[in-house]
């Protein structure tokens, strides 16, 4: 027995120190009898130092131990107390003073022994602050939900009791603090979303499938209707054998976020409508878009004309209970306060029109009932500052128009704008084509038109009539039929470019007229645009360049031919910091460079190096200068070639500046060197030609006393007698000396190209031929004559004894250049003096010729004293040989021939003139010459002569020569008188006149006579012309004339011949 005693103290003791609670017994004193190990570790004393000690003392708090007392006495009084097989929950005291919580369970020892109850103690301490922390979690939350607006929801699947916070209550328009059900849940939500809404809900309670509960639904509030979007989330929660015992979640009000949504989308689909190409259909699917997201009865657009006061509908959508507002209503129907409103550019929103005091006018609330509206929200468009469009809802049954909504349909409307602007502008643009297509007609030009995609469409009645084309046989892309082959390809390609880029075409080409032939056209379109910038059409026209084609062809060979003259023109480019020339290959050429250094460029001493010394100076000022300051320089200079030849530049460039500092200089190089020789040919020119005036004027002169001398001398020969040999001998010397002075003054007049010319078409190689004899007679036979004449040689027409002259003079001239004898080689030759050539020769046409050409092997000329060859009374012969007049003579000659004469010689290596002489017209024959002088034939007394000179000693002579010849003679020293003499003396047969008189020439009083006595006989004389009866060095056809001076012989013969003449 006390081994089983034994045994039982040991379990007793084990089971309380293995036991989840501290376990302490007291006995009927409330001393400790019993402590475990729990009970050290969370009250802090220790078993020995427990047992016997007064429970209430070491672990009750002071405020409770009162109540432990009396409760203790109760007990010992009653048997009983409260606290025995229960649990409770209260506050302990620990060893180190603090109190905490614990839970303790009290049960009645078995009686017999000394103790009296045993205690089971649990710390809670954890528990409180994990529960405290929960509290203030949920409070957290319930704070965070209601600034979220954020409703919660929880149901208790045993109780099926369903509790919602307030703000979810109010998502479905319960009071607050109203009993609530799943029934009423279900009543709540709209009819279109229950179905759905259930399924997902029932989803989440099912043990299988355990889904999260995540919807949005619509709900209908119990008192006013309203419809609100909800956004609900939640889950089951289920025990350990899988049943959902609860359900809890969130709700959340998305009405805003859906209404935003849905604007969103009404904004989206509009733009797309605006996007459309066809604007009626966007304005029409506009108004069933607003329609369709008000919910309203009628949409619509007006437009008004503030001159006629109407407002005009012409779009409208229904939805099937009112009908269309269409057509023109008079603005007053609408009421003065409305109108007012919209004329100030102000949104009138009208609630109810039979309430409002907006339109509590008679007429408007009678216009209202016509069309069955009750609300209205009309939005204006002002244009500038005039009401031109609205944009308008209409609902048949009263509805308050809230904030937002009136807001949303004013951005709405004003998305529209761009709409009603296009209608406006197509609408005008429709008006302007047609106007368009009135004033093509009327055009001279053609006219056509395009689609956007650049298929031709149109023409005017022009194109069809140039053309003869019909309508219809141009559009699409036939109208490529009408042009050119080598054209059609290059056209259509830069209209295909310029329709994909948008811009204007311009080109040019040739295009077939009705009779088939092409002409050229200047073809240019334009693409027009709608307001938003798209192309609606392209309008063409085809402007006839013909004309203008041709002239700008000549001027192109014009500028070919000018371009030709200044031959070397090249561009350079001077970079500044480089130091460096970079120029192309004309410049490289004029400049005498290696040909390609310009395109990897030459430093500036490089580029420089072949101007001439004597510029440098003035080129290196120039371009200081114009690296100094912006502008164009230009400066001509020298460049010396390798070999030794000289070419003349002009250098112009421009110099070009960055932020204040040369960066490069751009120009051109021109080689003037043909220009210079032109410009030293023209300076010769009007030397050759001034010189000619005044020996012309001083031949003149000379030749009107020579004709006095001359005369009288020939007048004295013929009255000294015979037998007086001496005196003879006087006069025939003084008559050789005027005769050379009458050859010095025709010499002067040949050089200054005013002697007077007969021409007459003549075969060069015939008169060459003729004057083989002459020509070795005067060149002598030391001297060896080839003439070397071409076949087929071409007809001249020139003055033959002049040309015979010529070549007599140079033939002497190379004569003398051959003193020890040589060779003379005379030459007939065709030419063509082409463009080219000319271009370097002042005053040559291009054309024709005929080339006469005279060769010695003599000692040549040098080109110093080939450029003065020409130049009167210049002579390299000595003094008394010659007199410097016979290359002048045969220049002047030439000049006056409308030819050209060059000297081609080498010093040491002879000389060669060649004349270049005009090739005549086609003549068949040449007109024989007679070169017999007539005899001097006298005078019939019966026959008068009146002779008119204003030089009395050349009248008196005339007069004197004609008497002697058995003439009568009447004398006038001018015009007027010679004409009253006339009127006086019917039997004149002859009027003999000098042409350079004062007051009235020699032709004029010849006109005048001729008209009195048309059969008059006229015979000119004259020492100088100006173009009275010579022009150009040609005596005027049917004139005849007779040079002063003159001897008797050649007068008799000149005066009998004439009045011999039938």
């Amino acid at each position: 027995m006390p081994y089983s005693l034994e045994i039982s103290a040991r379990t007793v003791e084990a089971l309380m120190n293995q036991v989840l609670d501290a376990v302490v017994v007291i006995d009927a004193e409330g001393d400790i009898v019993a402590w475990n190990r729990l009970a050290t570790e969370i009250f802090g004393w220790s078993e020995t130092e427990a047992l016997g000690r007064s429970l209430g003392e070491l672990i009750v708090p002071s405020a409770h131990r009162d109540g432990h007392r009396l409760g203790m006495q109760r007990f010992a009084e009653t048997g009983t107390a409260h606290v025995l097989g229960r649990r409770i929950e209260i506050t302990a005291l620990h060893r180190d003073g603090h109190e905490f919580p614990i839970e303790l369970s009290i049960v009645a020892a078995p009686a017999g022994g000394d103790a009296a109850f045993i205690g089971f103690i649990r710390d809670i301490t954890e528990r409180r602050m994990a529960e405290s922390r929960l509290t203030l979690s949920e409070e957290s939350l319930r704070l965070a939900t209601d600034a979220a607006e954020i409703g919660t929801w929880d149901l208790d699947m045993t109780t099926q009791v369903l509790t919602w916070s307030d703000r979810t209550r109010i998502m479905f328009g319960v009071p607050a603090g109203t009993p609530v059900s799943m029934d009423d849940f279900y009543a709540g939500l709209h009819p279109d979303d229950l179905a759905n809404t259930a399924v997902a809900f029932l989803a989440a309670l099912d043990s299988q499938t355990r889904s999260t509960y995540d919807v949005e639904f619509r709900t209908i509030a119990r008192q006013d209707q309203r419809v609100r979007w909800v956004a609900a989330k939640g889950k089951g929660i289920f025990d350990q054998n899988g049943q959902c015992v609860r359900a809890v979640g969130t709700a959340i009000d998305i009405t805003a976020r859906k209404r935003g949504e849905a604007r969103q989308a009404v904004l989206l689909e509009l733009t797309d409508l605006l996007r459309s190409g066809n604007t009626a259909e966007a304005l029409e699917a506009a108004c069933a878009l607003m329609g369709r997201h008000f919910s309203v009865s009628r949409v619509g657009f007006g437009q008004f004309d503030p001159v006629a006061d109407v407002f005009t509908y012409t779009v409208c959508w229904t939805d099937g209970t009112v009908p269309p507002l269409l057509g023109d209503y008079r603005a007053k129907a609408f009421g003065e306060k409305i109108v007012a409103r919209l004329n100030a550019g102000q949104t009138v929103v009208v609630n109810d029109l039979f309430a409002d005091t907006l339109s509590d006018e008679n007429r408007t609330r009678e216009t209202a009932s016509q069309v069955d509206t009750r609300a209205i929200l009309v939005v204006p468009f002002l244009r500038g500052d005039r009401l031109r469009t609205i944009v308008y809802l209409n609902s048949r049954h009263p509805r308050p128009w809230a904030a937002d909504e009136i807001a949303f349909m004013e951005a709405v409307a004003e998305r529209t704008r761009e709409l009603i602007d296009r209608v406006e502008a197509e609408a005008a643009l429709a008006a302007r084509e047609a106007q368009f297509r009135l004033l093509a007609q009327a055009m001279p030009n053609h006219v056509w038109a395009a689609n956007p995609d650049g298929t031709l469409d149109w023409f005017n009645d022009q194109v069809y009539a140039y053309s003869g084309a019909q309508p219809g046989d141009l559009d699409g892309g036939k109208w490529a039929d009408i042009v050119h082959p080598d054209d059609v390809t290059v056209a259509a390609s830069d209209w295909i470019d310029a329709v994909q880029a948008g811009v204007t075409y311009e080109t040019q080409f040739r295009i077939r007229r009705a009779d088939g032939a092409y002409r050229w056209h200047l073809v240019r379109a334009v693409p027009l645009h709608t307001p938003t910038g798209k192309i609606s059409t392209w309008i063409g026209t085809n402007t006839d360049i013909e004309a203008q084609k041709s002239e700008l062809n000549d001027t192109r060979d014009f500028v070919r031919l000018a371009l030709g003259a200044v031959d070397g023109i090249g561009a350079w480019t001077f970079d500044v910091a480089s130091d460096t020339f970079f120029f192309d290959e004309s410049v490289a050429a004029v400049y005498a460079l290696p040909p390609g250094a310009g395109k990897t460029g030459l430093r500036r001493e490089a580029f420089l190096a072949n101007v001439h010394p004597e510029d440098m100076i003035a080129l290196r000022a120039t371009m200081a200068a114009g690296l100094q300051n912006a502008g164009e320089l230009e400066l001509e200079y020298r460049i010396v070639h390798p070999d030794g030849s000289v070419r003349w530049v002009l250098s112009r460039g421009n110099t070009y500046f960055e932020n204040g500092h040369p960066v490069r200089r751009i120009g051109i190089g021109v080689d003037m060197t043909d220009k210079r020789r032109l410009e030293e040919q023209l300076r010769q020119s009007q030397k050759m030609e001034a010189v000619g005036q005044l020996t012309g004027g001083i031949a003149h002169d000379f030749n009107n006393m020579l004709a006095v001398v001359m005369g009288s001398l020939d007048l004295l020969n013929r009255r000294v007698s015979l037998e007086d040999a001496r005196a003879r001998h006087y006069v025939q010397a003084a008559a050789d000396a005027a005769k050379r002075a009458a050859n010095l003054t025709h010499r002067l007049l040949a050089f200054s190209r005013q002697q007077p010319l007969q021409p007459e078409c003549l075969d060069p190689n015939r008169l060459v031929a003729g004057m083989s004899d002459l020509l070795r007679h005067s060149i002598g036979a030391d001297i060896q004559l080839e003439a070397v004449l071409a076949g087929g040689a071409w007809r001249i027409e020139v003055d033959p004894n002049q040309l015979e002259n010529v070549i007599l003079n140079l033939s002497v001239n190379a004569r003398d250049a051959m003193p020890d004898g040589g060779k003379l080689t005379i030459e007939t030759q065709n030419a063509h003096l082409d463009a080219r050539y000319v271009s370097s020769e002042l005053g040559v046409p291009a054309g024709q010729y005929v080339m006469i050409a005279v060769t010695d092997t003599g000692s040549g000329m040098p080109a110093e004293v080939i450029a003065k060859a020409f130049d009167p009374f210049f002579t390299t012969k000595a003094v008394g040989k010659g007199t410097g007049l016979g290359l002048s003579q045969v220049y002047g000659f030439v000049k006056q021939s409308g030819g050209h004469i060059k000297i081609y010689s080498e010093v040491g290596h002879g000389t060669t003139i060649k004349i270049y002489l005009p090739r005549a017209g086609d003549t068949d024959t040449a007109a024989d010459r007679d070169t017999d002088q007539s005899a001097a034939l006298s005078g019939d007394h019966r026959e008068v002569i009146l002779v008119v000179d204003d030089e009395d000693a050349v009248r008196q002579f005339s007069a004197d020569a004609l008497e002697d010849l058995g003439y009568r003679v009447l004398q006038a020293e001018g015009a007027a008188t010679a004409l009253q003499m006339l009127r006086a003396n019917p039997d004149v047969v002859m009027l003999f006149t000098d042409i350079v008189m004062p007051d009235t020439n020699g032709r004029k009083l010849v006109d005048e006579a001729l008209r009195l006595y048309p059969g008059l006989k006229v015979l000119y004389t004259t020492g100088y012309t100006r173009n009275a009866v010579v022009h150009n060095g040609v005596v005027d056809k049917g004139v005849e004339l007779i040079g002063k001076p003159f001897t008797i012989d050649e007068l008799a013969a000149r005066v009998r011949a004439l009045l011999d003449a039938t």
